[in-house]
């Protein structure tokens, strides 16, 4: 932490701001930094694009394992990261996945440990799809053998977003730019 409180107040130190100035910055980041550390890790990777539905009345689970996530929207399904064309291949591509864990698990090559709840599977809902398509598409995983579905909420973070920057321009346009030029810029 004493590491990335002074490479913020070095970057600060460019000769625009005071170091009074900088300091409250720095201390900003600091408060910033320790308030991210007790968010909760996120296990499932969201697009950009994705909404889910929102629901502030649930508490922050602390304990969650490693699943395959399911996305549902009104349009498409996708096991993972790969497009389904319907429920039967959603409930195939479980069934594989399924099959698979088994394996790893009984041959040793996946601790049990890991994968308390072999049967777990993360449904992530876009808001404007159907009942009707959530249940289809946890009736497929339970075939399939995923029989455990745990619904991805949107939930408000407790984090303050810090005021914008001078830097946070050239950040938002970077962001638009080619991805794999991103990390070199």
């Amino acid at each position: 932490m004493k590491a990335l409180l002074l490479i913020a107040t070095a970057a600060c130190s460019g000769g625009y701001k005071t170091p009074a100035e900088c300091r409250t910055e720095a201390n900003a980041l600091g408060a910033l930094l320790v308030e991210a550390a007790k968010e909760p890790p996120l296990l499932v990777q969201l697009a950009d694009d994705l909404r889910l539905v929102a629901r502030t009345d649930l508490p922050v689970p602390r304990d969650l394992g490693t699943a395959p996530t399911v996305t549902l929207t009104p349009a498409a399904i996708k096991f993972g990261e790969h497009a389904q064309a319907d429920f039967a291949t959603l409930g195939d591509r479980a069934r594989e996945a399924f099959a698979k864990l088994e394996d790893d698990l009984a041959t040793g090559r996946i601790p049990p440990k890991w994968v308390p709840q072999p049967r777990l599977v993360y449904v992530m809902i876009d808001p404007s799809t159907s009942w009707e398509r959530v249940v289809g598409a946890v009736k497929a995983l339970a075939e399939g053998g995923l029989s455990a579905p745990a619904f991805v909420f949107e939930q408000p973070s407790a984090l303050k977003v810090p005021p914008r920057s001078s830097i946070d321009d050239k950040l938002d346009a970077l962001l638009k730019g080619e991805p794999g030029n991103r990390a070199t810029e």
